[in-house]
């Protein structure tokens, strides 16, 4: 019996009853037998008389007797009898509640019957129960049942606080719920006694239904922002030293949620672990500390972010997953990616898959929405010995995020460590913020650490999570012309943009936001271009541009243009002036446009709400001045290229400047941007666009730091700022090899190091190099040399 009553076990013990539940008793006036209206009388027989009164109960008449006396709950009760001989038994038919529920929604719904001894019924919404306990139909209460309200964990739910004066002896079972659609509604609950078993005194004492109204929960947009990393990401703050100034921050924030996970926790109380609960300092565990719950002594950056970013969002929500002391440079280790090996994944980054994912769908689950809008990163303490590879690591870590978890543009905002780790890492951080698509960096200048130069102190890193707050705010200005990310000089670090004096930026007065980038708004939506601005970057030498999009409405049109001169002189360009351009049109089709001549695509209309990258490209001008243009398009959200690759527009293109085009502009109705790159192919673009200061050849030293230009260019250095000792890749002994490693700069493909060796500075050949996780090692096996020798150059070299 015991085995069959498994599957009733979750219903019964899935519900309370309490005193917000409306009693309804069974009476003749809601009660029916199979339909019949119940008529009470002395006798079982003819006439409709069928169910009998209190004094004329029978052990075995397969009767209902309605009871009517003190000693259930003070008022009528229907009661199956049921004596203790071998011949009593008794197999009722079903009793039929009605209820009217007023209001349209979802109710709780629970049966009440006598909690003694030997009592049991079988009850069920809408239909007849079932003959069988293994369905979950079947109440009972008896040896089968913990029905003991002192036991741990009670099967069934007992509550002394009914209504309608009922005592000790009332119990309930839950039915399950109900949803109206009208009001008023009558909901029908059939009730069978069973088939009592012989000679056990075994009954059922049925007294009513009762329901309780269930409030639709009030869905919110949350929006989610995600903090992963080691230790400092899981925060060392003590929460003993929030008092004085920083006393604010000790609290709850009631209306931001946090759901926080951590392989290092060994507690078994899971009320505040890997779930949505209210941001409170304390979600940190530090490895190899012991603790059976949550808060613990510790917090991280979380807090102050959300002290930020919860003036400007009215539901922020943390996902935080977090280790201290682990790397993600070492191959299939910790927050190892899947790329470019998934065979060569750490343990960490599913975790952080799994954690955000699972975390999403409990707000899906609750009726809320949400938007993901960046990830703030902590890491690089325990990879300061893999400088050469960490920066390529880092860019697959992004680039595998943004895939599984569908995010194609998700902001990272990296922080930097502590103001003691090697200023080399700290710049390869940098550098990572501005080499990955929709990056931002947060500087550690003047905080401070609390062992050695670590772990941030109290202050540092409330301090550190109220500038993470403050750089995404800043991050989020909605503006409808943004200088392309490749062309911006004089980077601030701390709020990470700035813009020449010759380039403007101007906001605009429709607003809007997406995860990880900027929304652009036209305030003249009938105008096909709108954000028409002088003084933008050259394009000359270009031979691309490249924008991503995600429209929202089907009639979204977007243009990213370039334009060739000012014709009229009026001060902007205009549509007529458009060298080239690519974008939507409102017919929903992909197209390019030079001038007033659109060429859109056939057969290629984009779908709302998917992320989409457009890149055009162009050839030289022919001797009439002839270009052939091509657009070509993939979508982001499904990880498909349109037309298999092949351009959707290709157009020939006659320009009255063809070797000069004046800039890059933006243009949208309605639709999100992303970010706009444009810059010529190899070192001269490279130069030209972002250093256009600088002398274009290669062998110069601007910097004076020993690494000329060219060399700074396939390293990805800076060639205005003097590197520090240790920023170029020096040749020292590994193991049984003198070796050299450079990193793999993608963008550099036109200049490509290559290493010679030689024992007497005379004689030199070439060293063989090796790929190794986004760089290339030249090593040469050590005998019996007493000399070795390693130079650089490059092949071909930069033009």
């Amino acid at each position: 019996m015991r085995s069959l009553l498994l599957p009733l076990l979750a219903i019964a013990a899935s519900t309370s009853a309490n005193a917000d539940y409306t009693y309804v008793d069974a009476t003749p006036a809601n009660t029916t037998l199979n339909g019949d209206l119940i008529i009470v009388g002395p006798t079982l027989g003819s006439g409709g008389v069928n169910v009998t009164d209190n004094d004329n109960a029978s052990n075995s008449d397969d009767a209902w007797t309605l009871r009517d006396f003190v000693g259930f709950e003070d008022d009528n009760y229907l009661e199956t009898d049921t004596g203790s001989s071998a011949i009593d038994s008794e197999n009722t038919p079903d009793l039929i509640t009605n209820i009217t529920l007023g209001a349209v929604g979802t109710y709780d719904l629970v049966v009440v019957f006598s909690k003694n001894s030997d009592r049991d019924v079988a009850a069920k919404i809408g239909s007849s129960p079932s003959s069988t306990f293994a369905d979950g139909e079947i109440f009972r209460e008896d040896n089968s049942f913990e029905a003991d309200q002192s036991a741990a964990t009670p099967e069934i739910l007992f509550d002394g606080s009914y209504s309608n004066t009922r005592g000790t002896s009332a119990g309930a079972g839950y039915l399950g719920t109900v949803t109206t659609s009208t009001i008023n509604e009558t909901v029908s609950i059939y009730i069978n006694g069973h088939d009592s078993e012989t000679g056990t005194n075994q009954r059922t004492q049925y007294d009513g239904i009762g329901y309780q109204f269930i409030p639709p929960p009030t869905p919110k947009h949350r929006d989610v922002f995600l903090i992963a990393g080691q230790s400092n990401a899981d925060g060392r703050g003590l929460n003993s030293e929030l008092t004085g100034l920083l006393a604010p921050y000790a609290g709850i924030q009631s209306e931001v949620l946090i759901h926080y996970s951590n392989p290092a926790y060994d507690g078994t109380d899971q009320t505040l672990y890997k779930t949505w609960t209210p941001m409170r300092p304390g979600l940190s565990c530090a490895p190899g500390t012991s603790g059976d719950s949550l808060p613990r002594s510790t917090f991280g950056m979380e807090i102050g972010a959300a002290t930020v970013l919860s003036q400007t969002y009215p539901n922020p929500a943390f996902i935080k997953v977090t280790r201290g002391g682990t790397a993600l440079a070492r191959v299939a280790d910790d927050w190892y990616p899947p790329l470019p090996d998934p065979a060569d994944v750490g343990q960490l980054y599913p975790e952080l898959i799994t954690s955000v994912q699972q975390a999403l769908q409990e707000l899906t689950d609750a009726g809320d929405t949400y938007t993901v809008h960046a990830l703030f990163w902590h890491q690089g303490e325990s990879d300061n010995n893999r400088q050469s590879t960490y920066a390529a690591v880092f860019a697959n870590f992004v680039s595998a995020l943004r895939r599984d978890l569908d995010l194609p543009n998700l902001r990272v905002i990296v922080g930097e460590l502590g103001p003691g780790k090697p200023q080399s890492f700290r710049d390869i951080q940098w550098q990572n913020s501005r080499e990955i698509r929709n990056a931002s960096f947060v500087s550690s200048k003047n905080l401070t650490t609390s062992d050695e130069v670590t772990h941030f102190d109290t202050a540092s890193v409330i301090t550190f999570g109220l500038r993470l707050g403050e750089t995404f705010i800043g991050q989020g200005t909605v503006i409808d012309f943004e200088e392309p990310e490749y062309t911006v000089s004089g980077l601030d670090r701390q709020n990470d943009f700035s813009a020449d004096a010759d380039i403007e930026v101007v906001a605009t007065t429709i607003s809007g936001e997406y995860p990880g980038g900027q929304a652009a708004g036209n305030t003249i939506l009938s105008s096909d271009l709108y954000a028409e601005r002088v003084g933008v970057l050259p394009l000359s030498g270009a031979r691309a541009m490249e924008a991503e999009l995600n429209p929202t409405q089907a009639d979204s049109t977007l243009l990213v243009a370039g334009w060739e001169e000012d014709t009229n002189s009026n001060g902007a360009f205009d549509v007529s002036e458009t060298g080239i351009g690519m974008g939507l049109g409102a017919n929903g089709l992909f197209l390019l446009r030079s001038g007033g001549t659109d060429y859109p695509s056939t057969g290629f209309p984009y779908q709302s709400g998917h992320w989409y990258r457009l890149n055009a490209s162009w050839t030289a001008p022919d001797i009439s001045g002839v270009r052939q243009v091509s657009l070509t398009v993939r979508n982001l959200t499904t990880g498909t290229d349109l037309n298999g690759g092949s351009p959707v527009v290709v157009a020939s293109i006659t320009t009255s400047t063809p070797g000069h085009w004046l800039g890059i502009g933006l243009c949208v109705n309605r639709g999100l941007v992303d970010s706009i790159g444009v810059e010529g192919p190899g070192y001269a673009g490279w130069i030209e666009n972002r250093y256009p200061t600088l002398l274009s050849d290669p062998e110069i030293d601007d910097d004076g730091d020993g690494l000329p230009n060219g060399f700074e260019y396939a390293l990805g250095l800076d060639p205005t700022v003097p590197d520090p000792p240790g920023s170029a890749p020096a040749p020292g002994f590994e193991g049984n090899d003198f070796a050299l490693t450079y990193p793999e700069i993608s963008r550099a493909e036109d200049a490509l190091i290559e290493v010679d060796s030689s024992t007497d500075l005379t004689n030199w050949d070439a060293v063989i190099g090796q790929p190794v996780s986004g760089a290339i090692r030249y090593a040469f096996p050590v005998t019996n040399e007493s000399r070795l020798f390693f130079k650089s150059h490059l092949n071909p070299p930069p033009r």
